[in-house]
């Protein structure tokens, strides 16, 4: 029999925004759940100095222009992304052999072993393979080529494997040319430099994070009044117990944010092998002991200078980090620039 090939598969921005939205429910559920016993919370404290039916109709009213709000501004965001994301708008062939899942279209191709397969989730006709977090592979049953069926599709993501009685496919490449390639050997962020590295990308790309330094700036003030003795515990609640909440979100933010960057760290497989990468004039190849991908620069949003690293950006907050110390002689960190230059990505 041959591999089981699910064809051009394309994905419409509504597809997309619907497929994003059902996988991220349970924690929009908690932000929104966050966001309502807060102000519940100031609402009960407001009890004593205003009627009840004043605090309900205002923090009442609150509460629902902001769950509208950012349900609204949930769409735009995703509309946004799909928009400036080339690869999701690209028609697609997956193909699912013993080794893996290969995907190819006109940007890029890229292959994966079934042991990277993190989750498969089941969202109507389509099936949302998971690799990394924030990274998927979009599967639409519908495309499934004979001699297989949706049903055969079902069956290997539930496996996560093929039968044996399913031939070998090959792996998608492009056509090996004698064109000058910039080479990268053994790249590997730490967990430290993937840290510092996300930080520093997070601030650049969204500024109003900058934001939250103010409760965490504000907390790290109620906690040196605590510990030089200037208040006491009980006199910082009856004064102002809004301060308490401040010091809870700057001791809480910080532990949130390690865990949080630690577990997507351990969940990239990309992060968990030495890489190497290879740039040309038309694209990047990228190899590991457990992928071979190739992409169009006309695939990669941006790239970003965070000191010696490069980040190549494919979608708002996924991409390749390029640590520019590991360039092969003869070429150069000036020739890594140029090129990037010469491909309108700096």
């Amino acid at each position: 029999m041959y591999p089981l090939v699910v064809s051009d598969v394309r994905l419409s921005e509504a597809d997309f925004i619907n497929l994003s939205l059902r996988i991220t429910r349970q924690r929009r559920w908690i932000m929104r759940g966050v966001v309502v016993l807060t102000i519940a919370y100031f609402g009960w404290t407001s009890i004593k100095d205003i009627s009840f039916f004043a605090v309900l109709s205002i923090y009442g009213g609150l509460t629902l222009l902001i769950l509208l709000g950012s349900h609204w501004q949930e769409r735009k965001k995703l509309r946004k992304q799909y928009a400036s994301t080339v690869l999701l708008q690209q028609a697609t062939t997956y193909t699912l052999a013993p080794e893996g899942i290969t995907s190819q279209s006109t940007l890029a191709s890229c292959e994966i072993n079934w042991t990277n397969v993190q989750a498969v989730r089941e969202v109507g006709p389509w099936y949302v393979v998971l690799t990394s977090p924030g990274v998927a592979m979009l599967l639409d049953s519908r495309r499934v080529q004979e001699p297989h069926s949706a049903t055969d599709l079902a069956d290997a993501l539930t496996r996560r494997s093929i039968p044996a009685n399913i031939a070998k496919a090959s792996i998608p490449t492009q056509p090996s040319t004698a064109e000058p390639a910039i080479s990268f050997v053994d790249v590997r962020p730490t967990f430290a430099q993937y840290l510092g590295l996300s930080l520093r990308l997070t601030f650049r790309l969204m500024p109003i994070i900058w934001v939250l330094l103010l409760p965490i700036a504000s907390g790290v003030y109620e906690l040196a009044m605590l510990l030089m003795g200037k208040v006491t515990l009980l006199e910082s609640w009856q004064r102002d117990s809004g301060q308490l909440w401040m010091l809870g979100f700057a001791l809480g933010m910080p532990l949130l944010l390690l865990y949080s960057s630690w577990q997507q760290y351990q969940k990239t497989p990309l992060w968990q092998h030495v890489a190497n990468y290879n740039l040309t004039t038309s694209g990047m190849r990228v190899e590991s002991v457990i992928t071979k991908t190739e992409v169009s620069w006309e695939a990669i949003k941006a790239a970003h200078r965070l000191g010696p690293w490069v980040f190549l950006q494919t979608a708002s907050t996924n991409g390749y980090l390029l640590d520019i110390r590991r360039v092969t002689a003869p070429a150069t960190k000036s020739d890594v620039y140029a090129l990037l230059v010469l491909s309108r990505l700096l």
